[in-house]
């Protein structure tokens, strides 16, 4: 994970929203936000299931990050 400060604006995978601040994991966007929310979340909560379905893009974000970077080599 890497928590990043920079000023450029990003796509959330959670909320969709373009936000500045968050983390990005393998290659995806969550904002500080959804990061937070998240965490706290419990698996009783209504926006648990809401989270896992939106986290499922992480496999699809993986794999372009993949091809990628097999371009690029």
């Amino acid at each position: 994970m890497l928590r990043t400060g920079r000023t450029s604006v990003k796509d959330c995978l959670i909320c969709k929203k373009e936000k500045q601040y968050g983390i990005h994991i393998l290659g995806a966007f969550i904002c500080h936000k959804c990061e937070k929310e998240m965490v706290r979340a419990d698996v009783t909560d209504d926006c648990y299931s809401e989270y896992v379905e939106r986290l499922k893009g992480l496999e699809t974000e993986m794999f372009i990050h993949v091809k990628k970077k097999q371009v690029i080599k």
